[in-house]
């Protein structure tokens, strides 16, 4: 899943692709990024830390029959590699 953070927006892309998750900032500045992020998530060095609920959120629909399987297999991953929050509603992704 790719999230793509441009001027005043987030949308996914790839998003059926639940084997990696991250972010590209597409004519935006780190901070431009961070304001758009509001509510959704926040920049940290080299990383984005995105809530599940934005993540489902910008999936599009209709989505294929097992994508919440899928997604919820991908949050599961996330958290046993300790790419999650301690409260396990924001996971961490790479920004490219």
């Amino acid at each position: 899943m790719r999230i793509v953070i441009s001027p005043g927006t987030i949308s996914a892309d790839d998003a059926d692709n639940l084997t990696t998750l991250e972010v590209t900032l597409r004519d935006v500045t780190s901070e431009q990024a961070s304001e758009v992020l509001q509510g959704a998530g926040r920049l940290e060095g080299g990383y984005a830390w995105l809530t599940v609920e934005t993540l489902r959120k910008l999936a599009p629909h209709p989505r294929g029959a097992d994508w919440d399987t899928r997604f919820e297999n991908m949050i599961a991953y996330a958290r046993s590699k300790g790419w999650m929050n301690e409260n396990c509603d924001t996971v961490r992704a790479h920004v490219l």
